[in-house]
């Protein structure tokens, strides 16, 4: 996946599960970056899969509001995804909970953000 071309659908897809997202600009470009590493250290198999969930999203986005994911207000792109979780599909609804968990895995890797969960920071010592 070329992550500079997705960064869009990226963070759209980041502020649709994460809407504080949205008002943080400045940790855009470190959730991109985070969910990159994250995806592209699976296996070749699930990262093609969550880039077909991803593209399907987009497109079932363009379906019922005639624009990507990414050209939708915030209040949209929710709306988006609450509605593909009541779609009576278990593998949707599975695949769209494994891709929200790597954005939070991605956005609560970003060190500014521990403090909203009452996170002190690792207990080790990083070098």
């Amino acid at each position: 996946m070329d992550y500079k071309k997705k960064f869009d659908l990226i963070l759209a897809l980041g502020t649709a599960f994460i809407p504080q997202l949205a008002e943080e600009e400045d940790l855009h470009a470190e959730l991109v970056e985070n969910f990159a590493k994250f995806h592209s250290d699976l296996d070749m198999i699930s990262r093609k899969k969550i880039e077909l969930l991803m593209s399907v999203i987009d497109l079932f986005a363009l379906f019922t509001h005639f624009k990507h994911l990414s050209s939708l207000s915030q209040q949209k792109r929710t709306k988006v995804i609450e509605t593909l979780y009541k779609l009576p599909v278990a593998k949707v609804i599975g695949g769209i909970t494994g891709v929200r968990s790597i954005f939070f895995v991605s956005y609560y890797s970003i060190s500014r953000t521990w403090q909203s969960i009452n996170y002190a920071g690792p207990v080790v010592k990083i070098y």
